[in-house]
């Protein structure tokens, strides 16, 4: 789209309410492929609008996504008074839940404290609040992460450590993707294999290649929606591995582009899968 588009796109957005989700939906079911590329694009000009986009594309039209809309129009009534809490405090509440695993990321970091101070306003005029109730607001943060609870309890994302404790004295905490379920995230990476890079494998600093068994000690970072680095070292001291065709760039593990495979190989850890056989 061409950047006036984009522009009139976003600022129609920003208004919250049914502009909010109706661009959010269309996002969601025309954009197709292009989604990723054109939500990045409005995500310079109206962060909190791309990550609604982003959660209705992968989610659906959630309830937390309708609050978020209806929340941000209710901010801009004149005389609003609000109960979320300052961004500072809210910034304190969110690495509460997070554990840090957003620290690399602060732009989506913001725009999930934004989207979740919108629909806690909502949320608390609903339930008649006078004060303010931090468990309301982290669970609504968890929800605009994408996390969800099946029927059977069955937790799919939210956040989770990459590396079981013992490693390093570390836990490494990332965002799991939505379709993948919590308690399987390491199953899930486990499963990698070298091959799945074709011609463009992590390579360690130096340029030689990594073999499984190295990806399989390693911890993630944050890196985007889906996407991770791929740390060898410590929660201290992290050494990332590092792109084959530019080894000053760090290598990205993209969990969505692997996923075909990885569904194949553990089923189970995705929503909608099958049981797979755990190997004794």
């Amino acid at each position: 789209m061409r950047p006036d588009e984009i522009t009139r796109w976003a600022t129609v957005a920003s208004q919250g309410g049914a502009a909010l989700t109706d661009i959010a939906q269309r996002i969601a079911t025309g954009a197709g492929d292009r989604a990723e590329q054109f939500l990045a694009q409005v995500a310079d000009q109206a962060p909190v609008v791309a990550h609604i986009g982003d959660h209705v594309r992968q989610l659906g039209n959630t309830p937390v996504a309708a609050d978020v809309a209806n929340g941000l129009a209710l901010m801009k009534t004149e005389g609003f008074k609000g109960r979320a809490p300052s961004i500072g405090r809210a910034h304190e509440l969110a690495v509460g839940v997070h554990k840090k695993a957003l620290s690399g990321l602060p732009s989506d970091e913001s725009a999930l404290i934004v989207a979740t101070n919108a629909a806690y306003e909502i949320r608390a005029q609903r339930k008649g609040l006078t004060e303010f109730d931090a468990d309301d607001w982290q669970r609504t943060f968890l929800e605009l992460l994408g996390e969800r609870r099946d029927t059977d309890g069955t937790v799919y994302g939210g956040i989770t450590n990459s590396r079981a404790r013992g490693w390093w004295g570390g836990s490494s905490p990332v965002v799991v993707p939505p379709n993948v379920k919590q308690d399987a995230f390491r199953d899930v990476v486990q499963a990698i294999r070298v091959e799945d890079f074709g011609d463009a494998p992590p390579r360690f600093g130096d340029g030689r290649p990594v073999a499984t068994k190295d990806l399989r000690g390693a911890a993630l970072l944050q890196a985007g929606d889906g996407r991770y680095w791929i740390n060898i070292g410590s929660d201290a001291s992290p050494v990332l591995l590092r792109n084959s065709v530019d080894r000053a760039s760090p290598f990205v593990l993209d969990l969505k582009a692997l996923e075909p495979k990885l569904k194949e190989r553990v089923p189970d850890a995705y929503l909608g899968g099958k049981p797979m056989v755990r190997q004794p």
